[in-house]
């Protein structure tokens, strides 16, 4: 790497965690399908729930690797709107748990999801709390008439009355979870979230540590976005809001107000509409080496916002477990590893987009990554 002895510590271990060969993340689409179309959305929604075979292919994967010494498993589900493909998320959670059985020396094992939470009832969550999902990204658009204008259900209904409703559902339970309420800000919502929203979010939640802020701007990936005409806001404005937010909601519950999750490989998200600046840590998964992203037929990619990107098309993985991957594509997502910039770590996206597609493309079949 050219920059290491530049790099603060956290970025540096979070880069040594991000090769490390006894560590692994998978995140899934469970379906592929949703039942919102919000005004931003990047997605097409043409594959459906993840097939028989891919999901054969993922447990034999897991397996695979836990006879092999696997020490920590991460699993995100991702859409469409996963809860749509709920019988994909029981089968193979129910599979990590007879796993973490058998191999005593998967210690490390956690489970996560990004939803829009209109699903996500009591009774649903007791069911994923169940499983082992634990961590929920959940997103907020602002005050109900704000979040009804972008949010909105495939009719084109709006959703925050439901979305909110299970989340006050949520924290009346004991259930232990941690819920990352994720709060789009762009030009026309970002005044109503800092004096309208937030004000609500302290009074509901502000005194349950179970929930977090993440307040972060909308970054526009195309599809529905520029049909809508959609506006960011400038990254001044958008960083000075979330510092507010984020130190009004910390005050409320008397702890040291925090920007981002704790750093480690996976942490990082790809979906800002900002890259990450020199100096900041944060190390996005699809950098690291041990993070695949399996879509809802079989397909592997690095990030979970360039879909339609054939640099983001890596490989494959096949019903017995085996998966076949480009190494030049491979090594396009882990400049930042060579580089050690904070921002191509943050989001290597920013850089691949600018690198051209290998002309001749190959794979490398792996029986057990």
């Amino acid at each position: 790497m050219e920059n290491t002895a530049n790099m603060s510590e956290a970025v540096y271990r979070a880069l040594l965690s991000g090769i490390n060969p006894r560590h692994l993340e998978l995140r899934l689409f469970a379906t592929e399908k949703c039942n919102f179309r919000c005004t931003y959305c990047y997605e097409d929604f043409e594959l459906g729930r993840m097939s028989y075979e891919v999901r054969n292919g993922v447990k034999a994967l897991m397996t695979a690797r836990a006879k092999a010494g696997l020490e920590s498993l991460y699993i995100s589900w991702f859409g469409g709107e996963p809860l749509m493909g709920l019988e994909v998320i029981e089968e193979i959670e129910t599979h990590r748990i007879n796993l973490i059985a058998q191999y005593p020396n998967l210690k490390s094992h956690a489970s996560g999801i990004t939803t829009n939470a209109y699903l996500l009832d009591k009774a649903m969550l007791s069911k994923l709390v169940g499983l082992g999902v634990t961590s929920y990204q959940i997103t907020l658009d602002g005050p109900e008439e704000h979040h009804n204008r972008t949010r909105l259900r495939a009719d084109g209904a709006g959703t925050f009355s439901a979305v909110y409703g299970n989340l006050l559902a949520a924290a009346s339970t004991d259930f232990d979870f941690s819920i990352t309420l994720r709060l789009h800000l762009h030009h026309e919502n970002i005044e109503a979230v800092e004096n309208e929203l937030l004000p609500r979010l302290i009074q509901d939640f502000g005194g349950d540590e179970r929930f977090k802020l993440h307040p972060i701007s909308i970054g526009n990936y195309g599809g529905a976005f520029e049909a809508n005409n959609m506006r960011t806001t400038t990254r001044e404005i958008a960083d000075a809001v979330r510092q507010r937010l984020l130190a009004r909601f910390s005050a409320a519950r008397h702890i040291v107000p925090t920007d981002a999750p704790e750093l480690q490989a996976g942490s990082g998200t790809s979906s800002s509409v900002y890259p990450a600046g020199e100096g900041e840590a944060d190390v996005c998964y699809a950098a690291a080496a041990n993070s695949f992203g399996i879509r809802s037929d079989g397909r592997i990619v690095k990030c979970t916002t360039a879909l339609d990107d054939a640099r983001n098309d890596i490989g494959k993985i096949h019903e017995s477990g085996k998966i076949e991957l480009d190494p030049e594509l491979v090594k396009m997502w882990m400049v930042g590893f060579h580089s050690g910039r904070p921002s191509e770590l943050g989001c290597p996206l920013y850089k691949v987009r600018t690198l051209a597609l290998p002309a001749g493309r190959r794979s490398i079949p792996i029986h057990a990554l």
